[in-house]
C-alpha cells in the first residue's frame, strides 16, 4: 500500500533531527536560591545555564569546557539591564578554574569577601578562550584576591562593556596571563572600599590592551603596570648556560588607548613593565599624571615604553605634580612624546609642579587651551588630536 505523501516527509525530518540533534544547544534553567553547582557534570559544548530572576548562590565550576564554535553561556534570563539576575557572593561570585569557551553574559555579582569573578588555571592547566559582556560586579571585599575580578593564568579573555564598582586592592587585577582585552569596562571607587588600582596587571602578563575604558572619582590608581607589590612571582632563574640579555618584567605589550579617567589619583603608574604604549586617553584633574615604582628583585624597570598624544586637564590647585618617581625607580625606560597639558594656571604653574619624568622626546604643550565640551571633547582644532577623541 503507498504510504501517504506527509508519511515520507515527516519521516524524512524525523532523520534529519537524529542527524543534527547533538549539534543543538541545551538549556539548563537554574531557580533563585538553588544549588547550580552540579550542572557541571550535565552541560556540553553549545549549551547555556540560564539564571532565572531573582537571587542566586555563588558558583564554582572545574573543568568547564565549551569548543571554540560551541561556547558555554552563563547568562541571566533577562537582557533587561532593569531586571538582571543576580548573585549574592559569599566569598567568590563565579570561580572558573581551568575553564574552556566560556561566555558570562548579562549578569549582576553583589559582594564577595575575595572577589565577584575569578578566573585561573593551576599546576593542571591554564584557563583559556573566556569573555566576560555586560557584567556588572560591586561590592567585593577585602580578603586573599580583593578584587572585583580576577584573572590568573588565563589566556584569551575579553571583558566588554563591563561595569566594576566598590573593591579593594584592584577592580581588573590580570596575572600570570596573556591576551587580555578590556573594551569598555567602567571603574567607579566608593568612599566605603580603599579602590587602590582599577586595573592591576603582574605576574609576567603580556599582551594586554584597554580601550575606551573610564574611570570614575574615587580609584587611587587608574593603571598600574608591574608596581611589584602585589604577590609577585618569583623570575625563573637563569640555568647558567642559556644567555639572558634582559631581565624579565612583570607586565609587557600593554596599550592604554582611548581611555577617560575623571579625579583619580594618579592615571598611570610604570613600575617593572616593557613595551607599553600609553596613548590617547583624556584624565581630568588627576593629583598626578604618571607615577614610577621601582621594580622587585630580578625584575627589570620600565624600558622600551611611550607615553604620547595624552590630554591633562585639570581645575587650578588640583594637579600637585606631572610626574612623581619612587626612591630606586628608573624612569628613563619611559619616551615622553607630545602631549598636552591644560589648566587656567598654566603656563605660569608650570614651576611648581615638577618636571617631565622619563626621556622627554618631544616639547610638551602647555599653553594651548583644549575647550572641553560637556563630552570632555576638545573643540579647539590644534588639541583634537590629544585625548580620547582624537582621529
Amino acid at each position: 500500500m503507498q504510504q501517504p505523501r506527509h508519511f515520507g516527509i515527516l519521516a524524512g525530518l524525523l532523520v534529519l533531527l537524529s542527524a543534527c540533534g547533538n549539534a543543538w544547544a541545551g538549556q539548563f534553567l537554574v531557580r533563585a536560591g538553588d544549588d547550580w553547582s552540579s550542572l557541571k557534570s550535565k552541560v556540553k559544548p553549545g549549551d547555556e545555564i540560564i539564571l532565572m530572576p531573582g537571587k542566586h548562590r555563588e558558583v564554582r565550576f572545574d573543568d568547564l569546557v565549551g569548543e571554540t564554535e560551541k561556547p558555554i553561556t552563563i547568562r541571566s534570563a533577562s537582557l533587561d539591564p532593569r531586571n538582571l539576575s543576580t548573585i549574592n557572593a559569599t566569598d567568590i561570585g563565579i570561580h572558573l578554574v581551568r575553564a574552556k569557551n566560556v561566555r558570562l553574559e548579562n549578569l549582576v555579582i553583589i559582594g564577595g569577601r575575595r572577589a565577584a569573578v575569578v578566573i585561573t588555571g593551576d599546576g593542571e592547566g591554564r584557563s583559556e578562550h573566556v569573555s566576560l559582556t555586560s557584567v556588572f560586579v560591586a561590592k567585593t571585599g577585602d580578603m586573599a584576591e580583593k578584587c572585583g575580578i580576577r584573572i590568573d593564568r588565563t589566556d584569551h579573555v575579553t571583558l566588554k562593556e563591563c561595569r566594576v564598582e566598590a573593591w579593594h586592592r584592584a577592580g581588573v587585577h590580570i596575572s600570570a596571563s596573556t591576551d587580555i582585552a578590556l573594551n569598555g569596562v567602567q571603574f567607579v571607587g566608593s568612599p566605603g572600599t580603599a579602590d587602590e588600582f582599577g586595573v592591576l596587571i603582574d605576574g609576567q602578563s603580556s599582551s594586554v590592551i584597554l580601550q575606551k575604558c573610564r574611570f570614575a572619582p574615587g580609584i587611587v590608581t587608574a593603571i598600574a603596570l608591574g608596581p611589584g607589590n602585589t604577590g609577585t612571582v618569583p623570575a625563573v632563574k637563569n640555568d647558567g648556560e642559556t644567555p639572558r640579555l634582559e631581565s624579565p618584567v612583570l607586565a609587557d605589550g600593554v596599550t592604554v588607548e582611548r581611555c577617560l579617567a575623571k579625579r583619580v589619583g594618579t592615571f598611570i603608574t610604570f613600575g617593572s613593565c616593557a613595551n607599553a604604549l600609553v596613548r590617547a586617553n583624556t584624565i581630568v584633574d588627576c593629583t598626578y599624571g604618571y607615577s614610577f615604582l621601582e621594580a622587585p628583585k630580578d625584575y627589570a624597570p620600565v624600558r622600551g615604553s611611550s607615553l604620547l598624544a595624552n590630554l591633562f586637564v585639570w581645575t587650578p590647585g588640583v594637579l600637585k605634580s606631572f610626574a612623581i618617581a619612587a626612591g630606586g625607580s628608573q624612569p628613563k625606560g619611559l619616551n615622553v612624546e607630545a602631549n598636552l597639558w591644560h589648566s587656567a594656571e598654566m603656563p605660569a604653574a608650570k614651576s611648581v609642579l615638577g618636571e617631565f619624568l622619563g626621556t622627554l622626546k618631544a616639547p610638551q604643550l602647555i599653553d594651548l587651551d583644549p575647550k572641553l565640551d560637556g563630552y570632555d571633547r576638545p573643540t579647539t582644532e590644534q588639541a583634537k588630536q590629544f585625548g580620547w577623541t582624537s582621529a
